[in-house]
């Protein structure tokens, strides 16, 4: 029970990590990125509509989480009126869900984000993550999967990251052979790089190879 708490600890300490490398997270001004908040197709959120973020970016920074989400859910669309402006808000209450501990809610909110057609690839890509880290948590391995596949088609290079969780995600899942593939895959390419390989890494791989022995015994 105890080891199983570590695990879910571990992964919540990898969300946080997560949600300020995607910049769900306010800086520490408060200001909010054109280029984070910006479609492929250009556009960007309005300084009308940014001008109302503001002080909900500060709620979440002080932790005011109540307050954020209630803030977010009664912000009039005369504000933020655009489509990509309404999407980063519910990107917002996204976050502040998570930090509450509503992580149904909260992938919830990230799958309506990431059906936008124009969004930027790159945010796309970190909320496909997220979502993928915070279905694994639930132990919904096969949503977590599907995240994560959805990721790895839009990816431009290989996340070895995420392809750890993938592998997991197999394993969970009892796919023993997709799983030692992908970790197989990751080390020998951390290798070739002249890195060190993670002991978890190791460690990982180790059980689905004892695992695929024991299902052929």
């Amino acid at each position: 029970m105890f080891f199983a708490q570590s695990i879910k600890t571990a992964f919540f300490l990898v969300m946080i990590l997560s949600l300020f490398s995607c910049g769900l997270i306010s800086n520490s001004k408060g200001q909010i990125s054109g280029e984070e908040l910006a479609y492929e197709s250009g556009q960007s959120i309005s300084s009308k509509c940014t001008q109302a973020i503001l002080p909900i970016q500060n709620l979440i920074a002080g932790g005011k989480l109540r307050k954020a989400e209630k803030e977010l859910l009664a912000l009039s669309e005369a504000k933020c009126n655009s489509r990509y402006e309404q999407a980063q808000l519910g990107r917002y209450l996204g976050h502040v869900y998570y930090q509450q501990g509503r992580l149904r809610e909260s992938i919830a909110v990230f799958q309506k984000f990431i059906a936008l057609p124009d969004l930027r690839q790159s945010q796309r890509q970190d909320t496909l993550y997220t979502i993928a880290q915070m279905c694994f948590i639930l132990e919904d391995y096969s949503g977590s999967v599907t995240a994560l596949i959805q990721r790895r088609k839009i990816a431009k290079q290989i996340d070895p990251q995420a392809e750890v969780l993938l592998a997991r995600g197999y394993y969970k899942l009892g796919e023993k052979a997709e799983s030692l593939t992908i970790m197989q895959s990751v080390i020998a390419d951390d290798k070739s790089r002249g890195h060190t390989t993670k002991s978890s890494w190791l460690g990982l791989l180790h059980d689905i190879e004892l695992s695929t022995l024991t299902m052929k015994h």
